[in-house]
């Protein structure tokens, strides 16, 4: 300390809510001195007492997770009559607090996925006034409760903000009328996942579509299983005939079963290949019925797969 008077110690910066009882206990023991200049000041007194008062207690609100709280009482302490150090801090931290506490704006959706404005909303149980709808509201960090009240029923979702998070879309949705569909076009999905409920489309156009999905799925599946099926017989019968050729037919020695053995693998390759296309017709018909049964235009010409021992095309 200097010889002529005692030096007040004052803690100027504060990183954003990091080290609050520290910060808490040096600041008040600074208030602390300030207090006895500002009591020897004479009729301002009061009001610096004040101003150092306030910045106390925005330090505990601070420490506690009181934010907006917290900022209120430090913008207390930028008054003009506030002693210069004081009100230079206190709009410092005036500043760190309006980045760190969170905000939000709350979007209410009717069971089609369609904006709509009507019902009471409360946040925490507190009802929120009409002016307050579409605009980002600041709040504290943490847990809260958003409920849409509405003669319907209540719409309600439990959402965490964090701290500096910014302008969050809180999305309540109602649910479907029980008996009728969800009415919109398709599934709609919450925004960022703050707790609105997401809306599909209804059970009985989902049944429809797995109905018509299926003639061509099935098709699709006996068409590849028999014409593998009959390509292998057909390729080992091949196989066995070429071999029979070259062996003992020159010598007319081969046995009737040998024969009959390759003669039968190709006739069940043949029978198996020839329902492997026909299914594969079916599932080509099926397919391209189901795609315009949901209002998806078809091309003009449909190519069906010609599937032959020989290899496979298209035949248009």
């Amino acid at each position: 300390m200097s010889p002529g008077g005692p030096q007040v110690w004052y803690v100027r910066r504060m990183s954003r809510l990091a080290r609050p009882a520290l910060v808490a206990i040096l600041a008040g023991g600074s208030f602390a001195l300030l207090a006895g200049d500002a009591s020897a000041a004479g009729p301002a007194a009061g009001a610096k007492k004040r101003c150092i008062s306030s910045a106390e207690t925005g330090q505990t609100l601070r420490a506690e997770g009181k934010l907006l709280d917290a900022r209120a009482a430090f913008a207390q302490c930028t008054a003009a009559e506030c002693p210069g150090p004081v009100r230079k801090d206190c709009g410092h931290w005036v500043e760190e607090l309006d980045a760190a506490s969170p905000s939000f704006s709350i979007r209410l959706e009717d069971p089609a996925g369609h904006e709509v404005d009507a019902g009471q909303i409360t946040v925490d149980g507190k009802p929120r006034a009409p002016s307050d709808r579409g605009r980002a509201t600041p709040i504290d960090p943490g847990t809260h409760v958003f409920e849409w009240v509405r003669p319907e029923g209540n719409v309600r979702a439990d959402v965490v903000l964090h701290e500096g998070e910014q302008n969050k879309i809180v999305l309540l949705k109602a649910p479907p009328v029980p008996g009728q569909g969800g009415g919109g076009d398709g599934d709609v999905a919450t925004g960022d996942g703050t707790g609105g409920t997401s809306g599909s489309s209804s059970a009985g156009g989902a049944s429809h579509r797995s109905a018509s999905n299926l003639p061509w799925i099935v098709g699709g599946s006996v068409a590849l299983a028999s014409a593998g099926v009959g390509f292998v017989l057909w390729g080992v019968g091949s196989h066995e005939h070429s071999t029979l050729q070259d062996g003992c037919a020159t010598t007319h020695s081969c046995s009737s079963s040998d024969v009959n053995s390759s003669r039968d693998k190709l006739i069940v390759g043949d029978v198996l290949v020839g329902v492997g296309i026909v299914a594969a017709a079916s599932a080509v018909y099926f397919f391209v019925k189901s795609r315009s049964g949901h209002g998806r235009t078809t091309t003009a010409s449909t190519s069906l797969p010609l599937i032959t021992p020989s290899g496979v095309g298209f035949r248009f």
